[in-house]
């Protein structure tokens, strides 16, 4: 293992070695414990907890409430395998309880709101996955990166993700840089002007979409100068998940008719893949099942249920380990992009890095997944790369855009679902799940890729709440998307142009001190307009909170 320091941090970076005469398999590798001496005690702490995908809960808890406080009140393995590996990195882990909390690839503990803090977080997600658990009762922290059983062969070594440690400020500062040395090791990708998107999912196309759909919607964007710069054809126009350079019938002029209608009424074109996942009935699946995923008795993994067609459909995990398979998403990304298609949002990629038979045995799930995520980017060149549901710490220098949080609705626009009120569920679609887990990474925005905090929605909800997704969904943003039927109404835009006039920004969210982990103000600065501070009020946790403007300083 080796220790380095600078006037920050401390980084620990090891590497394992197999010096014997027979293969050996790896599953994870725990770092020393350490014990951290928080001023009146574990129990007294705020603890920064991230989720493993863009539907895992993050946000400042205390440290006494541990997971409890941010997870579902049902016991991960009563869901299904494949929805449990969406929100949940699929690693062994410690059941749930008060006072321990357990965060993937990065955590912070701070004294108090605001106080001195500790920052721990891995510096890359390619070799391996971290996860870190604090637990207040002896003040441990615990550091475990992930081989998930990798075969090790002899003579053959594993160097594991550097994890660094930073002290001496405030966590939400500790964590914008930690974000920055992450993203200065991967690479990070940033787009240099911002996007505002209109895209058929937001519109309610969830039942597939047909071309006379587009046409009309494009002209509606047209006819009612609605201020985006890109049209996105998502979940719909393909034949079967997994097929996706065969249109549906519903789009007999086919994919490049579609890619040139957008283009030529002034708007940059973009399509929905999932690049890493083949549906039971795809001609892909039939054609070459070598290509899929397997558990251990040598079954196809579903590792996904995708919504659309007014069904779920689940779907099948590429094994992106196969040279053949990375083959086919270079060549898929290559020819949707000759297509015309400039961005390509991708979606439901956790799948890549479930755990499975692969057909490298040496290769680590994090390995797995960069493969795949490499051979992407090779076949879409210079095209913009907005990802949705992903294990998002690992697309760091991959992707462009990626979304930080839960969709902003599915159905009915509301702040809270039933269901959400019931068992405290943060996983699922709904306004209040995207507005707290956007707000709670946002230190990641313009660090490690550009943030996409997901759709504007305005049908069926009040002013003051259209005005709180607005704000949310607008400041800090490099990727806008309007959630709205322009074929059928035209709401008020005011209050969205109205934020977008202030220019490309970064936003910073303090620690607040609120319990269940949503943010209780934000500070959004930007090069071309004067630094805002906005407050989220709020009367109780049930009730959504209102946005206010509280302070504008001068540049």
């Amino acid at each position: 293992m080796t220790v380095r320091t600078d006037a920050e941090a401390l980084t620990l970076e090891a590497t394992v070695a197999n010096t014997g005469n027979a293969t050996v398999h790896l599953h994870a590798l725990e770092l020393p414990v350490a014990r951290v001496r928080v001023p009146g005690g574990g129990y007294a702490a705020r603890v920064f907890k991230h989720g493993w995908s863009v539907s895992s809960p993050a946000g400042w808890i205390d440290a006494a409430a541990g997971d409890p406080a941010l997870e579902l009140r049902v016991p991960p393995w009563l869901l299904p395998r494949w929805l449990r590996w969406m929100i949940h990195d699929p690693h062994p882990s410690a059941p749930t309880r008060k006072g321990r909390t357990t965060s993937e690839g990065v955590l912070a503990i701070a004294t108090r709101p605001g106080g001195p803090a500790l920052v721990a977080g891995a510096l890359g997600f390619r070799a391996a996955f971290s996860s870190f658990a604090f637990d207040a009762t002896d003040e441990g922290l615990a550091v475990t990166q992930w081989a998930d059983g990798a075969e090790l062969l002899p003579g053959g070594s594993l160097a594991f993700e550097p994890v660094v440690f930073l002290s001496g400020a405030s966590g939400d500062v500790l964590l914008e840089r930690w974000a920055e040395r992450l993203g200065a090791r991967c690479g990070a990708r940033v787009p240099a002007r911002r996007r505002v998107a209109w895209a058929t999912w937001y519109a309610g196309a969830y039942k597939g979409l047909d071309e006379r759909y587009v046409h009309e919607r494009v002209a509606a964007l047209v006819a009612h100068r609605v201020p985006v710069d890109s049209v996105i054809v998502d979940d719909g126009y393909q034949t079967a998940h997994g097929d996706w350079l065969d249109p549906s019938p519903r789009l007999p002029s086919g994919l490049g008719a579609l890619a040139r209608h957008i283009r030529d009424a002034g708007y940059t074109a973009g399509l929905w893949i999932a690049p890493f996942a083949a549906a039971a009935e795809s001609r892909l699946a039939k054609a070459h099942p070598d290509w899929l995923l397997r558990d251990e008795r040598g079954r196809p993994l579903a590792t996904a249920m995708i919504l659309s067609y007014g069904k779920p459909t689940p779907t099948y995990a590429l094994d992106t380990t196969h040279p053949e398979v990375l083959a086919h998403v270079e060549e898929t990304a290559a020819r949707l992009v000759a297509l015309g298609f400039e961005i390509l949002k991708i979606d439901f990629l956790t799948g890549a890095a479930a755990p499975g038979a692969r057909f490298d045995r040496g290769a680590t799930r994090a390995m797995a997944y960069a493969r795949g995520l490499e051979a992407l980017r090779r076949g879409a060149g210079d095209a913009t790369l907005v990802s949705a549901i992903a294990p998002l710490l690992a697309n760091t220098g991959w992707v462009d855009c990626q979304r930080l949080s839960p969709d902003t609705a599915y159905g009915t626009n509301r702040w809270l679902t039933p269901v959400q009120r019931l068992v405290n569920e943060r996983a699922s679609p709904g306004i209040r799940n995207n507005v707290a887990t956007t707000l709670a990474r946002a230190f990641l925005g313009g660090r490690l890729f550009g943030a996409d905090p997901d759709a504007i929605v305005f049908d069926g909800i009040p002013p003051a709440l259209q005005a709180l997704v607005a704000t949310v969904n607008v400041l800090g943003a490099h990727l806008v998307s309007l959630g709205h039927d322009f074929a059928r109404s035209t709401p008020d835009l005011g209050e969205v142009e109205a934020l977008l006039a202030l220019g490309q920004g970064r936003v910073h969210v303090p620690d607040g001190g609120e319990p269940d982990g949503l943010a209780t103000e934000l500070r959004f600065t930007a090069a071309s307009a004067a630094p805002r501070t906005y407050r989220l009020e709020r009367r109780s946790r049930a009730v959504a909170p209102q946005v206010v403007l509280v302070k504008e300083s001068s540049p």
